[in-house]
């Protein structure tokens, strides 16, 4: 019997995906996001009071914004689409027809992984064109303003999009990497839904302690999670200014130093190591797991 290839497993899963009606729901979280932060640009220009600032910092501000805005109503939707596409074979047990066609286990994770990238890519897309539309719309002065702004800016503008992108880049992992492991649809959804929220917690946990034994080892430690490190990347990409951040960061930021312990390279770095956790554990786990006896 002639084997699935790459390309037709992942036809077939942005098929999935595309034809779920549940999923038809979802593009209402980044709509939503769009809607609040138009207003947010046609009243404030941000999340920060802009009196008395320049149209740099009024532009640098706005663009924040937008990132965070973009990461967090596209990045709970792929949560919820790539561990449900994960599950979904193994939860019906459609996995045996594929492996019993001739997949390979290895194969079918890595079509959903290349599918969840893709849904990825379009919503970066979309959702990078929405974000224009909204400031043209709610802040044309702003707008027509930036493009004599400084090189430094454009720089900066395109570091806030390869935030977003690894914002959405670990979504896609860790949803995938849930669902694989747990093999469960529920349990994978879960997890998936609840991990950067136990992470914010947990670094919560951490600055306590940190306030309560006065010791590095709990500052060092918040600096090794991977919610806080997606939380503050926009801020470490750019340590030459203070940005505009939301949810948890890495401890030990101070006012002189908003970097804080935790910088680009160590920021990419701790990220990277996660991702590659994620996907070395989920490539054993299919591995190690048959769904047919051989």
């Amino acid at each position: 019997m002639t084997g699935f290839g790459i390309a037709g497993l992942v036809r077939a899963e942005l098929f999935r995906i595309a034809h779920q009606r549940s999923n038809w729901v979802l593009p209402l979280v980044p709509i939503a996001g769009w809607v609040v932060f138009t207003a947010l640009a046609a009243t404030s220009y941000g999340l920060t009071d802009t009196t008395g600032q320049t149209t740099l910092d009024e532009a640098r501000t706005l663009t924040d914004t937008a990132a965070i805005v973009l990461s967090m109503t596209l990045g709970a939707p792929l949560l919820l689409v790539t561990s449900r596409a994960a599950a979904h074979d193994y939860a019906y047990g459609t996995v045996r027809l594929l492996v019993g066609g001739g997949a390979s286990r290895v194969l079918i994770l890595f079509a959903k992984l290349a599918a969840g990238l893709l849904v990825a890519g379009v919503a970066l897309a979309v959702g990078l064109a929405l974000t224009i539309g909204a400031l043209a719309l709610a802040s044309p002065s702003l707008v027509h303003a930036t493009l004599s702004l400084p090189p430094t800016f454009q720089r900066e503008l395109g570091l806030d999009v390869l935030a977003v992108a690894v914002s959405l880049l670990a979504c896609v992992v860790l949803g995938t990497f849930t669902s694989t492991v747990t093999r469960s649809l529920a349990a994978g959804l879960s997890a998936a839904m609840v991990w950067f929220l136990a992470e914010n917690a947990l670094t919560a946990v951490f600055l306590f302690l940190a306030n309560t034994t006065h010791s590095d080892v709990f500052v060092k430690a918040s600096g090794l999670l991977l919610a806080p490190n997606l939380d503050h990347l926009i801020q470490a990409l750019q340590p030459w200014r203070s940005t505009v951040e939301m949810g948890a960061r890495p401890l030990g930021e101070t006012s002189a130093n908003p970097v804080g312990p935790v910088g680009a390279e160590q920021g990419l770095l701790v990220i990277g190591a996660w991702l590659a956790a994620f996907l070395v554990i989920s490539v054993v786990s299919v591995v190690g797991r048959f769904d047919v006896k051989e």
